[in-house]
């Protein structure tokens, strides 16, 4: 077992609350009926602020890079 698997490992167990979304993102069981969504899109429709009129957003924060290993 590696050092980051470990860590995974130890994590998942000192939060008991997201077995159950872990277990579903992973693919390893559906979701409970009748629990509740951490993403309720039809609950209501965001509105986004206009952008600039030169089209650029400068309030954007840069998206983080990807490590794979």
């Amino acid at each position: 077992m590696t050092p980051s698997e470990r860590t995974i490992i130890e994590a998942y167990r000192a939060h008991p609350e997201m077995h159950e979304a872990v277990s579903v993102l992973l693919g390893c069981s559906v979701p409970r009926k009748g629990s509740v969504s951490a993403h309720n899109t039809a609950a209501k429709e965001v509105s986004h602020p206009k952008q600039h009129s030169s089209g650029t957003n400068t309030t954007a924060a840069p998206k983080p890079s990807i490590k794979r290993y």
